[in-house]
């Protein structure tokens, strides 16, 4: 007669616990990557944000041209200024 007492057997642990340590590098593995990833997205936004107020404060700038000859025919000749 077999023995009722629910005893794992030693075989079953073992699968048991190689697929616990496997499931943890894979835990260990995604988390690295989700890290890397935030952190990449992070350092995008921050790029993307300097790069849109260095934009926007060349834009707001109004640099004057001056016009150094002045046609009254159709065209504008613009040469540059001689200091």
């Amino acid at each position: 007669m077999e023995p009722t007492s629910q005893e794992t057997s030693p075989s079953f642990t073992h699968q048991y616990r190689n697929k616990v340590q496997g499931c943890k590098s894979q835990m260990m593995i995604y988390t690295t990557l989700l890290v890397l990833e935030i952190t990449c997205t992070l350092v995008l936004a921050r790029f993307t944000l300097s790069l849109y107020r260095l934009l926007q404060r060349r834009e707001s700038k109004n640099q004057r041209v001056e016009l150094t000859w002045f046609s009254f025919r159709r065209e504008v000749i613009l040469r540059p200024l001689q200091r």
